[in-house]
């Protein structure tokens, strides 16, 4: 797939692509199998993290939020370190 247009999307999403493209309804990827690809859930969690920092900036020094927020954020990130 890597010619023209394709030259510069991922390995990942042009599988995914190619998976969801599949005329075949019995090897097509289903909606569950496209969300738990590593192409969405990297994106998804990126997109998460984003918002979540911005929020926790905004507000962090409100007392009752710190605690929380930091457990919920470290999380976040490990999440994001593990993911392929």
């Amino acid at each position: 797939m890597k010619e023209g247009l394709w030259v510069n999307i991922s390995e990942n999403a042009q599988e995914l692509i190619h998976r969801m493209l599949d005329v075949n309804p019995n090897t097509r990827i289903t909606i569950d199998e496209a969300l738990e690809h590593p192409w969405i859930r990297v994106r998804v969690l990126k997109t998460l993290l984003v918002i979540f920092i911005s929020y926790y900036v905004c507000y962090r020094n409100r007392a009752n939020m710190v605690g929380n927020a930091d457990s919920i954020l470290l999380s976040m990130i490990s999440q994001l370190c593990y993911l392929p």
